[in-house]
């Protein structure tokens, strides 16, 4: 029988179906069908034919094919261990084809599948004695037609939703052949445009569930918690049971052991609350778990359960009485070889790298997980928003002509959809919300799924970002608002709140939560902290979910076996988004990015203050550029929803010019438990470097660190929750000396020895043991170190988010009078590249030798405009106490100012100066801001230190290469390949010190490369020294870099000691 008709059909599904319920575990007996099965591939539906579903059916000749998988990752090919079923495609709004619903090309991938499983005589005996046969199937993308030993079984629709199928019927004793073809296009794909690739096949597990006969359907247990004491104070419970079964599975008993709860219900009807004298509540930071077992004759079902109580209000959304922090990330499922194929041991990795960096809620963007995921969940503890298999994203660019948020044809499909996921998730503690989906529009069929939940369960809120009026959910949910519309939000006005007038005022009394923000593409994401500050000020806001958290590079290798991450386009797609699929907090190796450890210092529940008898500026401690203070305690503020501080050692570290010479555990002197807000402690300090008294000289910095006292599920004891650094005192200002009146160079040069007396190209000038070019004032060597430069660099590699521009721009428009919005123009990327600065051109105005210093002015311009910048650079060779080797030393120093003419536009990336050396630089080790890359906005997980690691390992690689590894605030560099030694005082009118960055690759060679394997040859170690760099932002998908954190056209001086 042909099934092309089902692919275009509005229908959820049809055959033997069963009523969605929990995923639940049980005594009774399950059989996986995963393994290896044999697959068929076909170009197009119509190429597949209708024998395979057959009994007889001879599939010797084809391949075979692991169950669960993806048929585009599987099979090898051009791509390296895959490419022989066609490819992975990316695309994030748009649909992969036109749009023409319910219908799709003709050119459709199809799968055949077929495996064999054996039925015992006793299985049939049983199944004849009452025992009912579910096929279930737990995520096949994206529609699937099944056949039992040659009769069509069922039809299902919905990629990532449970499917159910009562097979009784077409089971037989001894061998079973079961076949399900799977079309690549449906109908469905019109509903799960979700920002992620398409991966058609039957990608988790496939399993016979033998129901006994009187068996228990379902159940759900709703366990409540009464917070009279407090929110985290054991209280009153009360488990609620919802049990499905016919009446001759009774009696049914429900136990919880280790409450000492044992109820028996004799009927249905008979079935009610069990009220708890006490329990131990659930939540995020306690998740508190009890194993209830529901029984009767015929099997045993196992729910861990939690009590918690959720509710809004007014504009708190509660769980156990106080309001919710919510500080998460929108995970996919996703690994770089499996796609979307679940492992269970990589999720629980991921998971406990959340943990680890204060992330506490998951958004299951877009659509329900692996069901296994909740439990980790649960167990771990996490605020969950549990998402909806829904998004049709792609009608945007028909005006949501049609939209199935509002078609009527597609009404059973979506209720089906919301119903499938609810009941399978339903006894989870840590979902904490229902979501309907993602960028999907609005319409009648969304207020019918809100509404079908709201009835099902009354206490969890329903979201869903695009009901912008609030007309049928319970919080206001935003994406990527700029800081001054959420203001505008928080008051009751704004055009970031409703569309309706009037809605304002009104959606500002409810609870607000961004669904998405800090788009973290790349290097990135900046201006964390605003949004902060804005959840921290506001009552209605509960904090947000960025986006998002793992990059979805697919594990590939090139023609020549070079391996990589691919994104869009690198697999033949001739519609995509590129890169788009790279934006998370950690890259599609695992590996945590800058931009996690950076999220995680900031919004870590702990919070630690120092009290400041002398306000002192910290927010400049990175430059070195402070006021003395004096510290005479600190504050502590635990926002956890449960725990108290007693679960923490609070360390107080001191240390002179990066040197520890304090460690010391500081008690909580005072605890105020308010219960429903937050637990304050206070900190009395010893003395700075109490007992080293005589170890003073130099840079003081202390530090309080908030560790583990015990080791958790997550993490061991002793792990850093959160910390704070202050400069005790800055008493050491070097300031370059001013040159002699007569070398000060005019804008034309006029004055000085010039270089044109200079005729030998090859001659060189000498200071000490460092050689210059005499026509240009270059070092070239110094030492046996081939050292080049410096070059006056203004234009950095561009990172993802100077490189996209779909918000609107700060640097045209101020946001503070646009609402945040900004104003329509090209990316940063671009306004640098119009103005030149990727291609300045230098001219030598003068260079003046003598035997003690060499001076050169240079003039770097744009090519086609008459903006400039003159540098000014003197070399001396000065005294130095403390060499290499013992006693007095003679170093390199470099004096330099920067400074720019009056007509440039625009903003700069970088202003710094490049040298360069030969590869092999080795070991970089360094006093200054680390050990991670950090930025002007991106800085509060940085603090001023010692540290050291491989040059290899200073910059991070980005699915796209671009700007990365830059420390700002440096006083002493040392790399050991090279013996070479930099330090760098604060000087200049902004009292400055520059950061750093050491690579292998040019800033060129970084800015043409599209992945990280076409960087090329490197030849030449690159060190660059920056006053000050432009933000990050994350204008990719966001807001611009704030005015504040922009490199506006500016002076800039440099003092730089270089010893070898």
């Amino acid at each position: 029988m042909s099934t092309l008709h089902e692919i275009t059909s509005y229908s959820p599904g049809s055959g033997a179906r069963i009523s969605p319920r929990s995923h639940l575990t049980t005594t009774a007996e399950a059989m996986s069908l995963a393994g290896t099965w044999k697959f068929a591939y076909f170009r197009s539906a119509e190429g597949a034919g209708d024998s395979a579903p057959t009994v007889d059916f001879d599939d010797s000749s084809w391949d075979d094919i692991t169950v669960p998988s993806h048929w585009v990752l599987t099979g090898g090919g051009e791509y390296g261990d895959f490419g022989k079923y066609g490819a992975p495609a990316y695309q994030n709004v748009q649909f992969p084809f036109p749009v023409d619903a319910p219908n799709v090309p003709d050119d459709n991938p199809t799968g055949d599948y077929r495996t064999h499983f054996t039925l015992s005589a006793d299985t049939i005996a049983e199944i004849e004695n009452g025992t009912r046969v579910y096929l279930r199937t737990l995520g096949i993308e994206s529609l699937a037609i099944i056949s039992l030993n040659g009769e069509r079984a069922g039809v299902v629709r919905g990629s990532r939703l449970t499917q159910e199928l009562d097979v009784t019927d077409f089971v037989a004793e001894g061998e079973n052949v079961l076949h399900v073809r799977v079309h690549q296009w449906s109908s469905n794909t019109y509903l799960e445009d979700q920002d992620q690739w398409w991966l058609p096949g039957i990608y988790r597990d496939v399993e016979l569930l033998f129901r006994p006969a009187a068996g228990i359907e379902d159940a759900w247990l709703r366990a409540d918690f009464d917070p009279k004491n407090g929110p985290s104070a054991p209280g009153p419970g009360t488990l609620i049971p919802e049990i499905r079964a016919e009446e001759a599975a009774f009696p049914v008993t429900i136990a919880i052991d280790e409450l000492g709860i044992s109820e028996t219900f004799e009927s249905p009807a008979a079935v009610g609350p069990i009220p708890i004298p006490e329990v131990e509540p659930w939540s995020a930071d306690v998740p508190r778990l009890y194993t209830a077992t529901i029984s009767n004759a015929a099997e045993t079902l196992t729910i861990r359960t939690g009590f918690r109580r959720v509710e809004i209000v007014g504009h708190e959304w509660r769980v156990n009485g106080k309001k919710l922090r919510i500080r998460g990330v929108n995970r996919h499922e996703y690994d770089p070889k499996l796609g979307r194929v679940w492992d269970r041991e990589k999720a629980r990795e991921g998971l406990l790298l959340m943990k680890r960096h204060n992330v506490n809620a998951i958004r299951t963007s877009h659509y329900p997980p692996h069901p296994e995921l909740f439990d980790l969940a649960d167990e771990l503890g996490f605020w969950v928003m549990d998402e909806c298999d829904y998004e049709a994203h792609g009608f945007l660019g028909e005006n949501w002509r049609d939209v199935p948020a509002n078609d009527p044809r597609w009404r059973d499909a979506l209720l089906d959809r919301v119903q499938r996921f609810f009941e399978r998730d339903k006894n989870h503690p840590s979902i904490v919300s229902w979501s309907l989906g993602n960028e999907g529009h609005t319409g009648a069929n969304m207020a019918q799924m809100a509404n079908w939940l709201r009835r099902r369960d009354p206490e969890r809120p329903v979201h869903y970002e695009q009901d912008y009026d609030g007309q049928y959910t319970d919080l206001v949910s935003r994406m990527y608002p700029p800081i001054e519309a959420m203001r505008e939000m928080s008051l009751g006005h704004g055009k970031f709140g409703g569309t309706m007038p009037g809605r304002n005022a009104e959606l500002a009394k409810r609870p607000m939560i961004l669904c998405e923000y800090v788009h973290a593409m790349g290097n990135g994401p900046g201006g964390i902290t605003e949004y902060e500050e804005i959840f921290e000020t506001y009552p209605q806001w509960h904090g947000g979910f960025v986006w998002e958290w793992r990059d979805h590079g697919i594990a590939t290798r090139t023609e020549d076996g070079t391996e990589l991450f691919g994104y869009g386009g690198d697999f033949g797609e001739q519609v995509h988004d590129s890169s788009f699929v790279c934006d998370g907090l950690v890259l599609s190796s695992g590996e945590a990015t800058p931009g996690l450890v950076e999220f995680g210092a900031i919004v870590s529940p702990i919070k630690l203050e120092f009290d400041l008898a002398m306000e002192g500026d910290t927010e400049r401690a990175l430059d070195g550029d402070f006021d003395d203070v004096i510290i005479t305690a600190a504050y502590i503020q635990d926002l956890r929803h449960a725990g108290d501080l007693h679960d923490f050692v609070f360390e107080v570290v001191d240390e002179v010019d990066g040197h520890e010479v304090l460690r010391r555990e500081c008690p909580v002197e005072e605890v105020s438990a308010s219960g429903w807000n937050s637990y304050a402690g206070e900190l009395t300090l010893p003395p700075f470097a109490e007992g080293h008294e005589g170890e003073l000289s130099g840079e003081k910095f202390r530090t309080i660190r908030a560790v583990l006292r015990e080791s958790t599920a997550w993490a061991d004891a002793g792990h850093e929750v959160a910390f704070t650094q202050v400069p005790v005192e800055d008493t050491t200002r070097i300031v370059a000396p001013s040159h002699p009146a007569a070398l000060c160079a005019s804008a034309n040069g006029e004055t000085g020895s010039q270089v044109d007396q200079v005729q030998d190209s090859d001659a060189s000038f000498a200071l000490g043991d460092a050689h210059f070019d005499p026509r240009t004032g270059d070092l070239v060597k110094l030492g046996d170190l081939d050292l080049a430069g410096p070059q006056l660099r203004l234009f950095r590699a561009p990172t993802e988010n100077d490189s996209l521009g779909d918000f609107g721009s700060y640097i045209l428009a101020d946001p503070a009078e646009t609402t945040g919005s900004g104003t329509q123009a090209p990316p940063t990327a671009a306004l640098w590249r119009e103005i030149g600065i990727d291609k300045l051109e230098r001219r030598v105005i003068g260079v003046w030798l003598d035997e003690h210093e060499v001076r050169a002015v240079h003039r770097y311009s744009t090519p086609a405009g008459r903006a400039y910048v003159d540098l000014d650079i003197t070399w001396r060779l000065e005294d130095a106490a403390g060499g290499a080797k013992g006693g007095a030393s003679r170093v390199l120093r470099l004096y330099a100012d920067a400074a720019p003419s009056a007509n440039w536009e625009y903003v700069w990336g970088r202003l710094g100066l490049e040298f360069t050396a030969p590869l092999g630089a080795g070991e970089a080790s360094w006093f200054g801001s680390g050990p991670l890359e950090n930025y002007v906005d991106s800085c509060r997980a940085a603090r001023i230190g010692r540290f050291s690691m491989p040059v290899s390992d200073l910059n991070v690689e980005y699915a796209v290469p671009q700007e990365s590894g830059y420390r700002p605030g440096l006083r002493e560099l040392q790399l050991s390949g090279f013996g070479l030694t930099v330090r760098a005082d604060a000087v200049g009118p902004h009292r400055e010190r520059p950061g750093f960055q050491v690579r292998e690759h040019s800033i060129e060679q970084i800015t043409k490369a599209r992945h990280p394997h076409e960087l090329g040859t490197p030849e030449r170690t690159h060190l660059i020294f920056d006053v000050a760099q432009h933000g990050l932002g994350s204008r990719s998908c966001g807001p611009d870099v704030r005015p504040e954190y922009q490199l506006r056209p500016r002076s800039g001086s440099w003092s730089l000691a270089f010893e070898v």
